[in-house]
């Protein structure tokens, strides 16, 4: 199921390691997508769907937190 968490960089700064700001996050869990009948020759089609699913989502969610 795709899943995006949102606001990791506020909690933990890019090259900081062991610390982390007190801020919230926000996990979104996006809706299920059916894998019925496909085989392993429609993983690379399948990574790309979620890929773009979750990109969207994110581009239109991120400033709205």
């Amino acid at each position: 199921m795709p899943s995006l968490l949102f606001n990791t960089r506020k909690i933990q700064p890019p090259g900081k390691t062991f610390f982390a700001w007190p801020h919230p996050i926000h996990y979104h869990v996006l809706p299920p997508i059916p894998t019925t009948g496909m085989t392993r020759d429609d993983l690379p089609a399948l990574k790309e769907r979620v890929f773009k699913l979750m990109q969207d989502y994110y581009v239109t969610t991120k400033d709205k937190l």
